[in-house]
């Protein structure tokens, strides 16, 4: 399979492949595996830089052409929360960075963006969010009861959120026909779930992103 890899966030994972031979090119690497053949298969990170994100989709929506498969992944950053608002003032509402309707705005945009260029499109999933590492990494120097009252005493809330994200994506799938490629049976079949995590308990360390690599290399040889 040819890769074109867009996102720094899945690039360890994908040059950790076996037989790929990586070549960076300012700041995006691309990864073309022996004897593979065009179309080629974009991942492109959705939510980087909310005020500039049509801007950077367009920029790397360029290489891609007529029948390649673009996977687009949505990085966990913007259902993110002000933490410390929250820990100074946990009894008034409280937003995350990016809204579902932005969430979905920012999808929808990017799949019929894909889809007029004639590119083959699929959706990853969000990878399941580890609670207590999370919450453990963003109370830090704050007052973490507050932050727990705010929760409602659970920091398992913190999954039950994220995963309304995942339930967005299903839905824009069904909305736009298109497939969804779910990383997460993949991550819970894996024997050392933690492993795959950096320190935060969102994003996926080298590990967890080999993991993704292999899921959509064989999604993609079965497509």
């Amino acid at each position: 399979m040819n890769y074109s890899i867009l996102s720094s966030m899945i690039q360890s994972g994908i040059n950790g492949a076996k037989k790929a031979k990586s070549i960076s090119r300012g700041g995006a690497s691309s990864t073309n595996t022996e004897g593979s053949a065009k179309p080629k298969t974009h991942i492109l990170r959705i939510g980087v830089h909310v005020d500039r994100h049509n801007r950077w989709l367009d920029r790397r929506l360029r290489g891609v052409k007529k029948d390649d498969l673009v996977v687009l992944e949505y990085g966990g950053n913007y259902c993110n929360f002000d933490w410390a608002a929250i820990s100074s003032n946990p009894d008034i509402d409280h937003r995350p960075l990016l809204s579902f309707g932005q969430f979905r705005e920012f999808y929808a945009n990017a799949i019929t963006k894909c889809q007029a260029i004639g590119a083959r499109v699929a959706l990853l999933t969000l990878p399941t969010l580890l609670p207590q590492r999370y919450f453990d990494l963003v109370s830090r120097n704050l007052n973490r009861d507050n932050l727990k009252q705010w929760m409602g005493g659970d920091v398992c809330s913190l999954s039950r959120w994220n995963e309304q994200y995942n339930e967005e994506i299903l839905s824009l799938a069904a909305q736009y026909q298109v497939p969804v490629i779910d990383i997460n049976p993949s991550f819970l079949r894996h024997h050392f779930l933690e492993d795959c995590y950096s320190d935060d308990g969102m994003r996926p360390n080298n590990i967890g992103h080999t993991v993704i690599a292999e899921l959509v290399a064989d999604w993609e040889r079965r497509h």
